[in-house]
């Protein structure tokens, strides 16, 4: 799936050339609403927000993408009687930078992530998508809190667990 590429990022109906990179696209955003409603994110914002800068600042330009599903999980694959696989829940597939996919891949699949895992991918670009990633899933987790999301446990468990992987972050 990855292998299927194009030279500007979006969804595949999309053919609007865009002349930022991909990478920037909401990368304030989600850490906004994070710092708003967990008082441990918001009195490091600023730290954070540096971090994230830091790392954006690593990445190099591109003009080639892959397609991605966008929230790729073991639930999100379907197999047929022939063994055929299809992938659901596709309203995030489009073509971005592969390796958003692969470090969410990492995350899901935990040990199992070794029969994807791809040598060939950009170290800046995992690095940062990585950091991103547990910003990302601070603000999910909060915001499935605040829509009453029936399990509230998994929830908050989901935004306190990503907020501290992010706050380590800033260790380093």
């Amino acid at each position: 799936m990855h292998t299927n590429e194009r030279h500007i990022f979006g969804k595949a109906n999309n053919n609007e050339i865009r002349t930022e990179q991909c990478h920037l696209l909401h990368m304030e955003n989600e850490l906004a609403y994070a710092s708003q409603h967990m008082e441990k994110i918001g009195s490091n914002q600023s730290k954070l927000l540096d971090k994230l800068y830091e790392l954006e600042s690593r990445i190099q330009p591109r003009k080639q993408y892959g397609f991605i599903h966008g929230e790729m999980g073991p639930d999100h694959v379907l197999v047929n009687d022939k063994l055929e696989p299809f992938l659901i829940d596709i309203e995030g597939a489009m073509f971005f930078d592969i390796e958003h996919e692969h470090i969410f891949l990492e995350m899901r699949f935990g040990d199992f992530y070794r029969y994807l895992k791809n040598d060939t991918l950009d170290s800046d670009r995992l690095l940062f998508y990585q950091f991103h990633h547990h910003i990302s899933l601070t603000s999910a987790g909060l915001k499935l809190m605040h829509r009453g999301f029936p399990d509230q446990q998994f929830a908050k468990g989901l935004a306190d667990y990503q907020s501290e992987r992010a706050l380590r972050f800033i260790e380093r």
